[in-house]
């Protein structure tokens, strides 16, 4: 994220919020947000990955046509496009020198669990046999996709897929117990306007990932990780 976008996302986090809009508002209002140019030198194309829309983002210069990025936008499950993390995954792509697909993933409350992960998972599957092999491929994501990034391994894992060389998460949203005030029903629009959101204690993610456990705590209705959703 860049600090142009810290600064747009600080800013509507110390506004008070209704809880009036509809979905379709809400992803207006994160398009507009979040959105960003891709830098000019980044060549952009749509394609199909995993029988779902995608964006193909490849460096201009010194990029290895043999490896790629499989990048999950973040969005709680609920808002975002390829399109609105197409800069920050550009920017990816242009330090590491490898290409960048990112797969438009259903959303909730249309698709609900394990629509995502679906999603992820042919996403991954098919880019695995584009590459030839799993080594020239990574995972990453941000926020709930990273969180989605993390769950499309554990089900490569499960259906027997060769693992990725790596997956590389951005603050992922793995559990979700929803701990502090503003994060339970009915609170969020009545938080004080001259401070941030408070945000829920985090959990060792490389502990639940490695034990293969799930979090015994309630989870969102969207998150990807918890087979009880």
């Amino acid at each position: 994220m860049t600090q142009e976008q810290r600064a747009a996302v600080d800013a509507l986090l110390r506004q008070p919020t209704e809880q009036s809009a509809t979905v379709a508002e809400a992803r207006a209002q994160f398009v507009e947000i979040i959105t960003r140019p891709v830098p000019d030198e980044v060549r952009v194309a749509e394609r199909t990955l995993g029988g779902r829309p995608a964006l193909a983002l490849e460096p201009a210069y010194g990029t290895s046509v043999d490896s790629v990025l499989l990048y999950l936008h973040g969005g709680g499950y609920v808002v975002g496009t390829p399109g609105t993390h197409a800069a920050l995954a550009a920017g990816l792509a242009r330090r590491a020198g490898v290409r960048a697909v990112l797969p438009d993933y259903r959303l909730a409350p249309e698709d609900p669990f394990p629509a995502a992960v679906d999603d992820a998972l042919a996403a991954y599957r098919e880019l695995v046999a584009e590459a030839g092999s799993a080594d020239r491929v990574v995972l990453a994501g941000d926020s709930a996709g990273g969180g989605l990034a993390l769950a499309a391994v554990l089900a490569a894992r499960d259906a027997g897929l060769p693992l990725p060389a790596a997956v590389f998460v951005l603050s992922p949203w793995w559990t979700s117990p929803c701990r502090a005030t503003a994060w339970r029903p009915g609170t969020v629009g009545t938080r004080s306007s001259s401070r941030p959101r408070s945000r829920p204690t985090p959990r060792s993610t490389s502990a639940t990932v490695t034990a293969g456990r799930r979090s015994p705590a309630r989870c969102s209705p969207t998150c990807t990780a918890c087979r009880r959703c």
